[in-house]
């Protein structure tokens, strides 16, 4: 188990808010740029799921059934970008998803070790919703410039 000392209790704060900042910048620029922001993509069936939820038992199922809802679109919006490509750039595309599969792991790993070591912290997972909300946005973002 990892232990929160206060110098790493200092550097996980900093990223926090760092990340925090990204994720505002990056919303900033998408509505700006025509693109849809990460919450704007999360169904608003899931929020309401959410709010509705007494507490982790039932917020899991929402979860469960957003983040297959998510995979499921961004499966879709990987297809529909594989068939723009030719053989090179489809090369590439299975590259970056490996990638990003991987990174993705990381940081649910990462998530896990700092807030969810005894498995009760469902931002872990609401996490890896908006990784691939994001992941899913970019391919569309893609489809869009190839058209």
């Amino acid at each position: 188990m990892l232990t929160m000392t206060p110098s790493l209790h200092a550097l996980f704060t900093a990223l926090v808010i760092g990340l925090s900042g990204c994720s505002t910048a990056i919303a900033d620029t998408a509505s700006g740029s025509g693109m849809t922001g990460v919450n704007e993509l999360v169904r608003p069936a899931y929020k309401a799921c959410l709010k509705k939820a007494r507490g982790r038992v039932e917020q899991a199922p929402c979860m469960a059934e957003e983040q297959a809802f998510q995979d499921q679109q961004l499966q879709a919006a990987y297809q529909n970008l594989a068939k723009a490509m030719n053989a090179a750039q489809r090369s590439a595309l299975e590259q970056s998803q490996t990638a990003w599969k991987a990174s993705t792991e990381a940081d649910t790993r990462l998530g896990v070790a700092l807030l969810d070591p005894a498995g009760l912290d469902l931002s872990v997972t609401d996490n890896t919703i908006r990784l691939t909300v994001q992941r899913r946005q970019m391919l569309e973002h893609l489809i869009s410039l190839t058209r």
